[in-house]
Parts: structure tokens; sequence; C-alpha cells
């Protein structure tokens, strides 16, 4: 929720951190808004957690059609848009990159 909030109100690269320990979580965070994520405490109970997570990043990107992680930043934030677009507000820029991968 933090990174979603954080990624409305600031135009800057934000780096997701905390509790990143599936691939799950790392692209939750990608399409959040998060640039980058950070793998803390998993690699201590999972020594192979950091690459597993890079594996399923992959693997949703290929299943998804992204060419790029950069293509998946912040899709959530444009669904949003997309739906305050129905209620008759301004979308911003990325309204089209979020119907073409939605």
């Amino acid at each position: 929720r933090m990174v979603y909030q954080t990624a409305q109100a600031v135009n800057i690269p934000i780096i997701g951190m905390g509790g990143i320990a599936t691939p799950e979580d790392a692209i939750e965070m990608i399409l959040a808004g998060a640039s980058a994520v950070s793998v803390g405490t998993a690699n201590f109970y999972n020594p192979n957690a950091t690459i597993e997570i890079i594996d399923g990043i992959e693997a949703y990107m290929k299943k998804n059609g992204f060419e790029s992680v950069k293509d998946m930043v912040g899709i959530e934030i444009c669904k949003e848009n997309i739906r305050k677009t129905v209620n008759g507000k301004n979308t911003g820029a990325c309204m089209a990159n979020a119907i073409i991968k939605t």
C-alpha cells in the first residue's frame, strides 16, 4: 500500500522494501509503482530467494507480454487512473500503457 501511495505522490524512482520473499511479492511491489525491489531477510532462510524471485519476475513478464520490468512499473496506478476516467477525471500519460497491458 505504501509503495502505491508514494508512487502517486512523487515523481522519483521508488525501491520496494520489506517482506519480499517470493516472486509474487516483488511483482506486487513493481505493479504498485516500485522501480526496483530489495530482497533482504528472505536470503537468510532461502539462499536461492533472489534467484527464484528474478526467475519468477521473468516468467511473469513472458506470460504477460512485458519486454522490460520498466513496462510493469506502476501498472496498478494506471488501472486506477482508468477507473478515474470512468468517473470523468483526467488520467494522464499512463492510460495508453495500462490499456495495452491489462
